[in-house]
């Protein structure tokens, strides 16, 4: 009699810790929402369908006769939103529309199309996340990038993964480059570098890769080159013609040929998702880390931040982050381990560490990590002119006019913040401001030096 007191006694508790939990969690998993600017751009975008000059291709393209025009996409995907959907699906839309968004310096926004392109699970399924979250007992959570640096020291091939729509994944890896490189590390290789014959590969340019052409990449490449790594392009040049399988393969096939070529160096490569899991799913979806294992026979450190960033790449993972967030009191990132080994979470197995980011705080209507540990500073930008929209901020070396499209900004944004002044994050330097309206239509430039 008493052992059942005692069980219905836990297990009446244990509800209660669910309950409280549940609530605790619940401003995680508020639905989002698109920022007001974004939505003030809507409007007019809608009003001006004439901004579209591309409705044949089914993709949202900042490119335009080889020039880059950030807006590009934003016009298509609003002023061909019910089409787009209808023919392409509102998965691949809101992913489009995600990368489009964060390229253009609204991640709020971009967070939360990212978001619609999952089932979007009922909240009724935060218990079950609160459950296995519970499970995971004696936790020990590790800052990130030492413990990271003890374990890239030991690897001479290290995968890092990015969700193309979470410049967070390649800010924290630019927050790293200076200290792997003084580890050894000497070339970086990037899904994204462009593989053909006319690629940048020593100055970021239109040229140097597509995602490169997001500011935090960008500053990634540009970090890199001045550090000294040499940029590997590793993409299959006939990936668009292949299925997964052998896009992944020959992936491998042409990092392993560099391996090979180049004994005992050291190789950092840069993937989108799935393709640094180093286990197969099944025969018909084999990554590149699977295959590239096994051409080298070399030790990889595979390193996983899709999962365990906010928003996830799934939507129960979505409710597993909250939880996990939560309960730990994430505030910094961290490599959670038990029994001082690296914790699996959702996929076990599939990669060699999970790393944990904190939910983005936002400063001014910015992620405050863009600041890149504090070596960016925040710059105000006032609104200078009536019909401003959107400023850029551009290398002054890497400005003028006949140059315009070619470059890629340090960082640019058309969220303002309360006072209506735009904040933009810049390394010491000199730069070029850039002015535009909502038309994309240049109102004016003004030379800065940010000390």
């Amino acid at each position: 009699m008493r052992s059942n007191l005692m069980a219905k006694n836990s297990f009446k508790y244990y509800l209660i810790l669910l309950l409280l939990m549940c609530c605790s969690i619940s401003h995680l998993l508020a639905q989002r929402k698109a920022t007001g600017a974004l939505i003030d751009l809507e409007h007019f975008i809608q009003q001006n369908k004439q901004l579209v000059t591309d409705t044949t291709n089914p993709f949202l393209s900042m490119l335009e006769k080889g020039r880059l025009n950030y807006f590009k996409p934003l016009y298509k995907a609003f002023g061909y939103k019910d089409a787009l959907i209808d023919n392409h699906g509102l998965q691949a839309y809101s992913e489009d529309l995600a990368q489009a968004l964060a390229f253009a310096g609204d991640y709020q926004s971009a967070l939360y199309y990212q978001e619609q392109a999952y089932d979007m699970l009922p909240n009724k399924y935060v218990d079950t996340a609160l459950y296995d979250v519970e499970k995971l007992k004696n936790i020990q959570l590790m800052p990130a990038i030492p413990y990271l640096l003890q374990q890239t020291a030991k690897y001479n091939i290290v995968l890092f993964n990015e969700t193309h729509s979470k410049p967070q994944h390649r800010a924290f890896l630019l927050s790293m480059l200076r200290d792997l490189h003084e580890q050894g590390f000497k070339y970086l290789a990037m899904e994204t570098l462009n593989p053909y014959k006319n690629a940048s590969l020593k100055q970021l340019t239109v040229q140097t890769g597509y995602y490169t052409a997001e500011p935090i990449c960008g500053e990634l490449v540009r970090q890199a080159l001045q550090l000294g790594f040499t940029l590997l392009p590793y993409e299959d040049e006939n990936a668009t013609k292949l299925n997964a399988n052998q896009r992944d393969s020959m992936q491998a096939v042409h990092l392993s040929n560099f391996i090979k070529q180049h004994p005992g160096e050291k190789l950092i490569v840069l993937a989108g998702n799935e393709h640094t899991t180093k286990l197969a799913y099944d025969k018909h979806n084999i990554p590149m880390a699977v295959y590239l294992q096994y051409l080298t026979g070399n030790k990889i450190l595979s390193i996983d931040q899709t999962e365990m960033t906010e928003g996830s790449n799934s939507d129960y993972g979505r409710l597993f982050y909250a939880a996990f967030v939560d309960k730990h009191h994430i505030k910094q990132t961290v490599i959670p381990l038990r029994n001082n080994l690296p914790v699996q979470f959702l996929d076990s197995g599939i990669y060699d560490l999970y790393v944990v980011h904190p939910p983005t705080k936002y400063l001014d209507g910015r992620p405050v990590w863009y600041n890149i540990d504090a070596t960016r500073k925040e710059v105000p930008v006032s609104p200078a002119y009536q019909a401003l929209f959107f400023v850029q901020a551009y290398y002054k070396n890497e400005w003028g006019d006949k140059e315009e499209g070619i470059y890629v900004p340090a960082d640019q944004t058309f969220v303002n913040a309360e006072n209506g002044f735009y904040y933009l994050y810049l390394f010491p330097g000199k730069y070029q401001l850039v002015y535009r309206d909502k038309g994309y239509s240049i109102l004016g430039t003004k030379e800065i030096t940010v000390q």
